[in-house]
């Protein structure tokens, strides 16, 4: 489903806000959230919003969706198929790139979710997201 933000689990975003994307605020959430949602939004909620307001970590990658949720997709699969992160987020990178390289504020959100080339094995939230593969 397209929406402004990163999928996690659902594929909800990772926010609530009906502010201007550069307002966005990360709200805490109950129950019916993810893991990934949950520590996305008490981790990550800086890097959410600046990714909000960018318009390649929002709608720009290979099928508009934006380059922060297709690296979400990605390496979710990735996990899926047992490849370790850190060789997944390399070609991930290369596969949700709008540009030659992915756009800072989304490397910015995916790096505190564990997930971006040369992001640290154990990131924020990376065993919430990806099972903790490393």
């Amino acid at each position: 489903m397209p929406h402004n933000g990163m999928a996690c689990g659902d594929g909800g975003p990772l926010y609530v806000s009906t502010a201007p994307p550069a307002a966005a605020v990360c709200v805490p959430i109950g129950d019916d959230v993810d893991d990934c949602e949950r520590c996305a939004r008490v981790q990550c909620c800086a890097e959410l919003t600046a990714c909000m307001g960018d318009p390649e970590c929002t709608s720009g990658g290979p099928d508009g969706r934006g380059e922060a949720a297709c690296m979400r997709d990605c390496l979710v699969a990735a996990a899926g198929a047992e490849q370790p992160l850190a060789s997944a987020s390399a070609s991930c990178a290369s596969l949700c790139a709008t540009k030659p390289k992915l756009a800072p504020k989304t490397l910015a959100p995916v790096s505190c979710l564990g997930g971006a080339p040369g992001s640290p094995a154990g990131g924020q939230c990376s065993a919430a997201c990806y099972g903790g593969a490393g």
